[in-house]
């Protein structure tokens, strides 16, 4: 739980200061669907590892897991979480997630995934700008 406490409290130093790229997929998309998550899914490899957790991460606990994998399951992750809301964050903070799912008993958005990606390079991007 500590090592937990350490790497939610990274991501909450690191990301809140850079801007999301977001994007709405339909709920019956693949991986494929998603320029976002395909990208990242494009740029790692088998050696790649990231955090995944959902919003109780108190309670829940946070995983390891090759990015890969994770991000292959992530959308079916997402819809069967309590909350549906899934966060999956590399391993070298250079990236972080946050999918929910919005269901059927959602008035808006009925049945689709709204993928928030962030990245350090677009924080680096940000401070130079004039």
């Amino acid at each position: 739980m500590e090592q937990s406490d350490d790497i939610t409290g990274s991501i909450s130093d690191i990301f809140p200061f850079i801007v999301p790229d977001y994007e709405m997929i339909e709920g019956n998309s693949e991986l494929k669907d998603s320029k976002l998550l395909t990208e990242i899914l494009n740029s790692s490899n088998n050696n790649d590892f990231c955090y995944i957790f959902i919003d109780d991460v108190d309670e829940c606990g946070m995983f390891r897991a090759k990015t890969i994998s994770a991000l292959n399951h992530c959308l079916s992750a997402t819809k069967l979480s309590f909350e549906k809301t899934f966060f999956l964050t590399d391993s070298a903070f250079k990236f972080s997630f946050r999918i929910n799912y919005y269901n059927e008993e959602c008035t808006e958005d009925k049945d689709k995934f709204d993928i928030q990606r962030q990245m350090q390079e677009k924080k680096l991007k940000n401070e130079f700008k004039i």
